[in-house]
């Protein structure tokens, strides 16, 4: 993802700063190494530049919504010309009827004129599982919810460790003093938790590599790392992973192109 977007992604997409979403671009060359295929790239032209294909500059652009099959990064491709597009277990233009952690009506998709273009928006519809977003840094907050690979997470830190005094303060001021873990979130309650020691801890299936090492067979050997940065906050980044880092969002301005996800089905979208 280059400079101008990830800052673009910073101050106008909804998400706390330092959070990058995993552009669709990184996905797909992370799907290629690892399955050996080669990503075509266009020849290096000499002299003028050759011309741009034709797209609509008076109407809005449409985006292509793929429906991800189970376990591949092709799908379904369904084509958003009108928004706002809703996608449901039981109601809206994409309806999943087979996965019961899809609430009813999830997830509107709408457009909205942004800098230089036009920009897609991601809605969470007061669903009840939540909407995930895959990102490659996640600026992390006390109560984040995560998805690592296909399990749901939850970001603490123990106040009670703040020495006295300290609790009237944003708790931006007092994290250094908190005590941070990542609590798996079972359909029963609170599951295992892992605590996180500053400044730094990798989390993946591989205990000879990682401090935090969970039995997931659909994580990486290193699949993440957290990590304090120089303010004292919490970060957690992606190691490149094939099932990716995500995190639980309300409304969210993804500009171009994003994976996310709700229950277990996965989508692309990519606008015009």
């Amino acid at each position: 993802m280059d400079t101008r977007r990830d800052r673009d992604s910073t101050e106008d997409f909804g998400l706390p700063p330092g959070t990058r979403i995993e552009s669709v671009e990184a996905v797909l060359a992370s799907h290629a190494k690892r399955t050996g295929t080669r990503l075509e790239r266009a020849p290096a032209l000499v002299g003028p530049p050759a011309a741009r294909a034709f797209r609509p500059t008076r109407r809005p652009p449409m985006a292509l919504l793929t429906v991800l099959d189970d376990g591949d990064d092709r799908g379904e491709v369904v084509r958003v010309r009108d928004t706002p597009f809703v996608i449901g277990r039981a109601m809206g233009d994409l309806v999943i009827p087979h996965d019961d952690q899809i609430s009813s009506r999830h997830l509107e998709i709408t457009r909205q004129p942004g800098k230089g273009g036009w920009r897609w928006a991601l809605n969470d519809l007061d669903s009840t599982n939540g909407t995930f977003v895959r990102v490659s840094n996640i600026a992390l907050k006390p109560g984040q919810e995560l998805l690592l690979a296909g399990r749901r997470y939850r970001f603490d830190l123990d106040a009670g460790v703040a020495p006295v005094g300290d609790h009237t303060l944003p708790w931006q001021a007092t994290v250094a003093n908190f005590a941070a873990s990542l609590v798996e979130m079972l359909p029963e309650g609170d599951g295992q938790s892992y605590p996180l020691a500053p400044p730094e801890q990798t989390v993946g299936r591989d205990p000879a590599r990682c401090a935090v090492a969970i039995d997931d067979p659909f994580l990486d050997p290193v699949h993440a790392r957290f990590f304090r940065d120089g303010r004292g906050l919490w970060q957690l980044a992606s190691s490149g992973s094939l099932n990716g880092c995500w995190m639980r969002v309300g409304r969210v301005t993804v500009g171009s192109a994003c994976h996310f996800q709700l229950g277990e089905q996965r989508f692309m979208l990519k606008g015009g």
